[in-house]
This record gives C-alpha cells, structure tokens and sequence, in this order.
C-alpha cells in the first residue's frame, strides 16, 4: 500500500475545507424556514402584503422597487439587525426602523464618521428620535445611487422634503431673491440647502468649524462667488433667511408686499 504523501493530506484537507466554506456559505444564504429561498425572499413572504401594518405603521415593501435600489442586492438582515425570518421575530435591542436607519455605518464608514460628529449626528446617537438620521434624509427601501443624473436632479428638488420637513420656519425664511426663491421656482443655479450648510457634517453656527460660522461664511460663498470677502458675507449672509421676517415686521416692506403681491419675494 502506497504512503500518503504529508503534502497530499495538507491538500486534500484544504480542498475540504474550501467546499465546506463555500457549501456553508452557500447555505446560509439560500437557507430559511421557507424552502430554500434567500432570506430576503423569506422576508418579502410577510412584507409583500399591502395590509401589513403594525402600530399604525405600514410594513409593505414593495419588493420590485427595492431590487431596483442601489441596496436591491442588500440583505434585509444586514440592516435591521437582530431580525431573523423566524416567526414571531426575537425581540430585538432598540426602537427597530432607528436601528436600521443607524446600521447603514458598518458599510459607508467614511461617511458615517463625519455625520457621528455633526448636529444631527450627535443628537441620534444620544438617543434623540427627533434627530435626522441616514433614512430621513436619502430614504429607506427604495434609495436611488446619484450616480444616476435623473436620481441626481430629484435630490436636487427635495430640499422641502429632506431639510424643510423638520425645519419648517428656516425653510420659510429661505426667500432672499437670489437664493431661497430662485431654488424654489427651480432655477439650477440656485443652492439647496446643503450646499451651504454642508451635507453630512453639519455643524451649528455657533461651531467655529460649521461652514456657517462667522469666520467661514465668506469661503462657503466664494464656492459660488469668487472673490467674495467676509464684509460681503457679513452684509448679504442675513438676508438669505431673515429677509423674509421683514415682511413680517417692517410696515413698508409689508405693504410693498401686498401692493405687488405678483412679485415673487
């Protein structure tokens, strides 16, 4: 009887091992308590149903739309963490959509490390639900790449939807000629909100590092004014949200108002 080589046994024990990795593998992602279908699929056996709801909230996913988002290949579990597709659902930690509205910072980790140190950032990780996580702003389900132009001008559109849905009386203020009204009839030269106010790391005003703050305003205007200074800045910089409290409280620009009510202020 021939002996077995030391190398052959090495060989033949890493070949084992790489089918059982690649079965295992294989089988964890096409396993589930419905036959073989991946666990995405085994979610949507609940979650394609239109009524599904609980505490007055709709659970249906519209299961073609999210194929067709930039997550489609995203397995469900990978974001609500905790969950498995056995039924009834383990009791998971935390509120769930909160969860999974914060995982999204196991995979866009650069970004996640500006937004953990921004306003909104903060306030969500000290357990604020009022506070704008990574869903409110880019959505849930159905998130398109603004890779896309099309995707890319709706985002541009959306600052009412994104910004304006939690800061109401800014968004109203937003009026200035140049700024506020001219984004608000659609005109593309005109910035949205983040594009003044930064897009994942926010600060507030106060912040010295806030692209708003006294000693940065000028340069955040100079993104689309060259040559702008901090006198300019420091004269324009309050209209751009504030003009629209003089109609409220100065009695010439307020019949100025009325009198050419045409006129979008």
């Amino acid at each position: 009887m021939k002996k077995i080589s030391y190398s052959g046994v090495l060989f033949i024990s890493l070949l084992l091992f790489t089918v059982f990795i690649f079965c295992g593998t294989a089988f964890a992602e096409t396993s589930s308590y419905y036959g073989g279908i991946t666990p995405s699929q085994g979610c949507m056996v609940c979650h394609s149903d239109k009524d599904l709801e609980a505490n007055g909230r709709s659970l249906y996913i519209d299961e073609a739309a999210y194929k067709n988002s930039v997550h489609g290949n995203v397995l469900c579990s990978e974001c609500h963490l905790g969950f498995t597709i056995s039924l009834p659902h383990p009791e998971a930690k935390g509120e769930p959509l909160r969860v999974a509205a914060l995982a999204c910072k196991d995979c866009h980790k650069d970004v996640y490390n500006e937004y953990k140190n921004s306003t909104h950032g903060k306030a969500a990780l000290m357990g604020r639900a009022d506070s704008a996580s990574c869903a409110d702003c880019h959505g849930a389900h159905y998130i398109k790449s603004l890779k896309n132009e099309e995707t890319k001008e709706d985002f541009w559109a959306s600052a009412d939807e994104v910004c304006g849905k939690c800061h109401e009386d800014y968004w109203e203020n937003y009026g200035d000629y140049y700024h506020g009204q001219a984004y608000k009839v659609g005109f593309k030269k005109a910035p949205t909100c983040w594009e003044c106010h930064g897009y994942h790391n926010i600060l507030s005003k106060d912040n010295p590092n806030s692209l708003i703050s006294d000693a940065n305003l000028y340069k955040t205007c100079e993104e689309c004014h060259p040559g702008s200074n901090k006198a300019f800045a420091d004269a324009y910089g309050p209209s751009i949200h504030e003009l629209q409290e003089g109609f409220k409280t100065n009695i010439i620009l307020k019949w100025l108002r009325g009198l050419f009510s045409w006129f979008p202020w």
